[in-house]
């Protein structure tokens, strides 16, 4: 970890190690993020996600300082993993197999058997390396499609747009009309990306990173 100057005079902070320990640092420090996010709504603020994440990243040092939001700061980070099963029973991977973190790419079977104990880890059921699809007829996403779309869109899906703080689930397909929800008709957006979908913006035919078109 070191700190530089930036060219305004402000201070910068850059950190830098193994892919399974900052996810787990990010993981701890999303509560936080969340809070501002919520607080900034609330106060009719809308800031880009690194000035969450920095006042998140203040309110967690205060935490650890004071004593003060203890339960966040213990709470179980929710890491989502997805390993081969003949890699676990191995330790290692061979040509063909993966582990992974989302969002933060391969990391050693090693480092992420070394997070079972104190982190949440979510599995993720794979066919080679598609999510396996769950339809059910309800309008609001179950937890395990919820922890599948996690999975495939780390961030926003919108083209140019890497925010991954308190991301929205939308339909592509109004639910009125087709009373069925599926991981293949669904995106995660942030929330100005939603809004502008929402009154009537759409996003460009295909899968994964796309551009937002106008009505």
């Amino acid at each position: 970890m070191w700190r530089s100057a930036g060219p305004d005079g402000s201070k910068e902070l850059h950190a830098r190690g193994p892919a399974a320990d900052i996810a787990r640092l990010w993981a701890r420090l999303q509560p936080f993020v969340d809070d501002q996010f919520d607080l900034a709504r609330k106060q009719g603020r809308e800031e880009p996600l690194a000035a969450y994440a920095f006042d998140g990243l203040l309110a967690m040092s205060e935490a650890a300082a004071t004593g003060g939001g203890e339960t966040k700061a213990k709470s179980p980070a929710k890491v989502l993993v997805r390993v081969d099963l003949p890699a676990v029973r191995r330790g290692s991977t061979e040509p063909g197999e993966t582990c992974e973190i989302a969002g933060y790419g391969p990391i050693p079977v090693a480092e992420a058997l070394r997070l079972m104990p104190e982190a949440f880890l979510t599995l993720v059921l794979t066919r080679g390396h598609d999510v396996i699809n769950v339809t059910h007829l309800g309008r609001q996403f179950t937890a395990h499609q919820q922890t599948a779309l996690e999975w495939r869109d780390p961030e926003c899906v919108t083209l140019g747009c890497h925010n991954t703080a308190r991301l929205e689930r939308d339909h592509r397909d109004d639910w009125a009309r087709t009373r069925e929800t599926t991981i293949t008709s669904a995106d995660r957006l942030c929330h100005t990306h939603h809004q502008l979908k929402t009154a009537g913006w759409h996003l460009a035919p295909g899968e994964g990173k796309r551009a937002l078109l106008p009505p």
